[in-house]
């Protein structure tokens, strides 16, 4: 069996040793070289063969986000993993990476002198992504179709065309999100986080949708998201008449600084949801991070008055 030939590039002793001891201890994977940062990653690249890259965000003479910009010039398809720190700036940095064809990233252990609990959150998550990028077929996924111009509601047998996420069934399925309930009023938009107890509600306002048509967009995402979704929010026309929902696997600061940088590139709003925010045809909403978006409906009660139907 041929193993997947790793290199790893942090400045941080204990973290190089660190991911390559796991790394190396999974019989499929292989590192291959080691560098202390980006300058040094990129004379060993061009010596050393390797089918995927980890690299350190925050690192001198040349960082993560430089080092990545010369990685794509001579290798554009050569997968690159960031290793980030959980903090705005780290997040930052990363989403700024992902935006110049990093291909995922991995938040770093909190406190590296925990070599146990180290061992395991990279083992957990690293190495799946890892394997999942150097597999045949993700080395084989074709380019993201975009959104063509619409003048009109979306037809439904379109929407399966705009969810081209590398292992989608990975998603946790969210309750009632798969149908888009037509309503005569109103629904509330809820993003209950994991604990079911601690709901966060808004409200969206949108028309009926004809037969056959879709009223709204859900997208889950996971490893190679964001990548993904600034090619596809990049090419959704102004004129979109449905709302977008987005869900992406990432913790809460980079869910803020994701929003930002696809509002960059973007026609249409593309913003955070928050708790009493109402959705508006045409804008793109993405979940905080370790949230799910959920719609329900309201109720008119026989005073007409509007009734909330609560979520769980």
């Amino acid at each position: 069996m041929t193993k997947i030939r790793v290199m790893v590039v942090d400045d941080s002793v204990v973290a190089r040793r660190l991911i390559s001891e796991v790394l190396a201890a999974d019989p499929e994977l292989e590192v291959v070289a080691a560098a202390s940062n980006g300058k040094v990653a990129l004379q060993r690249l061009e010596q050393i063969p390797c089918d995927l890259i980890t690299l350190d965000v925050d690192m001198p003479e040349l960082d993560g986000i430089a080092t990545m910009t010369e990685v794509r010039k001579k290798h554009p398809k050569l997968p690159v993993i960031m290793f980030s720190a959980l903090t705005a700036r780290a997040a930052s940095s990363t989403i700024d990476a992902l935006s110049r064809g990093a291909n995922d990233y991995v938040t770093k252990p909190d406190g590296m002198a925990n070599v146990g609990a180290a061992r395991e959150r990279i083992k957990a998550e690293l190495i799946p992504k890892i394997k999942a990028l150097c597999s045949g077929a993700a080395r084989s996924t074709s380019k993201i179709p975009l959104i063509r111009q619409a003048t009109s509601m979306l037809p439904v047998q379109r929407q399966t065309s705009v969810i081209p996420v590398q292992r989608q069934t990975s998603v946790i399925p969210v309750q009632r999100q798969t149908s888009v309930i037509p309503v005569q009023r109103q629904t509330t938009a809820v993003i209950p986080v994991a604990a079911p107890q601690r709901p966060i509600t808004g409200v969206i306002d949108l028309p009926i949708p004809r037969a056959g048509m879709v009223g709204a967009v859900a997208i889950g995402v996971s490893t190679g998201g964001p990548p993904a979704l600034q090619t596809l929010v990049s090419g959704l026309p102004a004129s979109l008449p449905v709302p977008v929902f987005i869900v992406q696997h990432m913790p809460p600061t980079f869910t803020t600084m994701l929003a930002d940088r696809l509002a960059r590139g973007a026609a249409v709003p593309v913003i955070e949801a928050a708790a009493g925010m109402r959705v508006e045809p045409g804008k793109v909403y993405v979940a905080p991070g370790d949230y799910h978006l959920v719609t329900e409906r309201n109720r008119t009660s026989a005073d007409g008055r509007h009734e909330h139907s609560g979520g769980s």
